[in-house]
């Protein structure tokens, strides 16, 4: 059970970690090395 709760724990941290990229005013961008190509992720729609 203390196995499955860290587990569960550590995917969780992994997936917050890697949400986004970069953050650039205010606007967040997911890259990707391979086709070097940014998407932007979430933002400020004003």
């Amino acid at each position: 059970m203390k196995k499955l709760i860290l587990f569960s724990l550590l995917a969780l941290l992994q997936s917050l970690a890697s949400a986004f990229d970069v953050e650039i005013d205010g606007i967040y961008y997911d890259l990707n090395s391979d086709t070097k190509l940014a998407k932007v992720i979430s933002g400020n729609t004003q």
